[in-house]
């Protein structure tokens, strides 16, 4: 089994919008792969934003990163074509 991991950014985007957007890109794997894997590979995600307002140091950036990571593990658990954020 292969599995892989990508960060994506997105900016000046709330929540809602960056789930919208990983959905879409979900149902796009699914039918892409769904020739390779019977009903399409699995694709589990984790969302984070930045505080508004807040500065993106390396510090702070490495803190989104860990608590997207964390959400994408959760995802995982919970099943199968999951986002959460």
């Amino acid at each position: 089994m292969l599995l892989y991991s990508l960060i994506t950014v997105f900016t000046d985007t709330t929540l809602d919008q960056a789930i919208d957007v990983l959905d879409r890109v979900r149902r796009i794997f699914q039918v892409a792969t769904s020739s390779y894997v019977e009903g399409g590979a699995s694709f589990s995600a984790g969302l984070a934003l930045n505080d508004e307002g807040s500065s993106l140091n390396d510090e702070a950036i490495e803190v989104i990163i860990k608590r997207a990571d964390d959400k994408l593990y959760a995802a995982k658990e919970s099943g199968k074509g999951i986002s959460l954020g």
